[in-house]
């Protein structure tokens, strides 16, 4: 199997594999990695995978986003190195950095830092400090709320003002106009995510998730107190990203709607490639970036082999009226890890309520 887009990558690099200071009750991390795994990317790993994907990539601008487990635990000082390896690489494409954090680690050297070199910063925030605290805490089982808030501050103070990836737990039903509100009056760009962990023993939800329907009810809410303040500062990403496909029907970027998982590879510390992490990369290993190039990496039996199921899921969604919208949604939510199988999309029917919610009000304007 061939995917149509072998000139194109987008890495999220772990630089530190799984290790975090925190330890979020619904981080699926706890159950398949160690979280003290704190073994840094090294220097050459760093500039393989650099180097390697700005010569690959065959477009303008190269994304790198670096990720976690917690990246800041890596130090300013990697990151310096990243910047100092990409600058010496000569290119005329840009060179885009993005990294997501849980911001309890910023301090104002980071803040500047990532002001002073044009990073992009992603936040995970819950909303107020109630719901954020329910499922965000330390090691020590304390809520990390204030020092996130501390974090944003820094950010903001330099001119910095991050999207917030909140994951939509069971703690947060009922508190849409709360959430909503938070997010609209600190942060004005968020992104609103399922909280659908399985109890590895039981197989059922965890208590601090939602089902697909719970979700889909949250997030129609949320559509409704969104479209009615009609104001262009506030971006809530999952909605603009399914108005944007069914309006314009391409421009969509968020990965859960383009329906191009493979172009988002998982980097490990080490320099093993994979796909997104919420797949076992045992199962699909890809190569590694010291070893091989992109190219031969995407030419592997293990992407091949990933590319080859995804598509064989979505057949049948293709047949679906909001294929177009979707593109078969969010694969993580398409397989098991636990029983290391794939299945139809759990939020498939629940979404398409939102899709025909958010088209009922949205279309009619357009005639």
């Amino acid at each position: 199997m061939k995917y149509n887009k072998k000139e194109l990558v987008i890495p999220t690099i772990k630089v530190i594999s799984s290790g975090c200071n925190l330890r979020c009750k619904y981080c699926y991390y706890h159950n398949y990695y160690d979280q003290s795994n704190r073994l840094i990317m090294s220097d050459e790993t760093l500039e393989n995978l650099i180097k390697k994907t700005i010569d690959f990539v065959d477009k303008d601008s190269v994304d790198f986003i670096w990720h976690g487990g917690e990246p800041l635990l890596a130090g300013i000082p990697f990151y310096k190195r990243v910047i100092e390896i990409q600058k010496h690489i000569k290119t005329e494409k840009k060179i885009v950095n993005k990294i997501q954090t849980n911001a309890t680690l910023i301090t104002k050297k980071w803040a500047d830092f990532f002001a002073r070199q044009n990073f992009s910063v992603g936040v995970s925030i819950d909303g107020p400090k109630d719901i954020h605290d329910k499922c965000r805490v330390s090691s020590s089982n304390k809520g990390s709320y204030d020092h996130v808030k501390r974090g944003i501050s820094l950010l903001q103070s330099v001119g910095i003002y991050p999207t917030a990836l909140a994951m939509i737990t069971s703690y947060s039903l009922g508190r849409v106009e709360d959430i909503f509100n938070y997010f609209v009056d600190n942060l004005g760009s968020f992104h609103l995510k399922p909280c659908y962990e399985l109890d590895h023993i039981s197989g059922k939800l965890a208590e601090f998730s939602v089902d697909p329907e719970e979700y889909v009810d949250f997030m129609i809410e949320v559509f409704d107190l969104w479209f009615e303040k009609d104001d262009p500062k506030i971006k809530v990403r999952s909605l603009s990203q399914i108005i944007c496909a069914m309006v314009k029907r391409d421009n969509v970027s968020l990965c859960e709607f383009s329906g191009e998982c493979p172009l988002f590879c998982t980097v490990e510390s080490d320099g093993s490639v994979g796909p997104c992490d919420s797949f076992p990369i045992r199962k699909y290993y890809y190569g590694n970036i010291n070893e091989i190039n992109w190219h031969d990496i995407l030419n592997s039996e293990g992407y091949n082999n990933f590319v080859a199921d995804l598509e064989k899921n979505r057949e049948e969604c293709k047949l679906c009226k909001w294929y177009y919208v979707c593109n078969g949604g969010c694969a993580q939510y398409s397989y098991s890890i636990i029983t290391d199988s794939w299945h139809k999309n759990k939020f498939c029917e629940a979404k398409k309520r939102l899709f025909e919610h958010i088209s009922s009000r949205v279309m009619p304007l357009l005639i």
